[in-house]
């Protein structure tokens, strides 16, 4: 059988992900919250977690469309509200990082 030698990413992945498991196992056992605390929390504690769990989920999907315009090129939403910035010679001096 032939050594294969791993790429230093994916070593650092895994040393990564090996101390991020070692450590919500270690801070799991100072959380003292069980499943009855869970339950006596009230109502509109759970109505927030919901309404900040769906911005979230809003701006995810923003940043995942934006991601997916830009990777096909269409970069025009993010240049200024200039409309020279929408002709194609002009785009890159209307970028914001470009």
């Amino acid at each position: 059988m032939a050594h294969v030698k791993l790429p230093r990413g994916v070593i650092a992945l895994g040393l990564v992900s090996l101390f991020m498991d070692l450590s919500s196992e270690m801070i799991h056992s100072l959380l003292p919250i069980s499943r009855a605390n869970l339950q006596r929390l009230p109502r509109r504690f759970w109505w927030v977690v919901v309404f900040a769990a769906v911005l979230t989920l809003a701006r995810f999907s923003e940043a995942f469309a934006a991601a997916a315009r830009a990777e096909h090129g269409d970069v025009r939403h993010l240049g200024a509200h200039d409309p020279d910035c929408h002709e194609p010679g002009l785009r890159r001096q209307c970028l914001p990082l470009g």
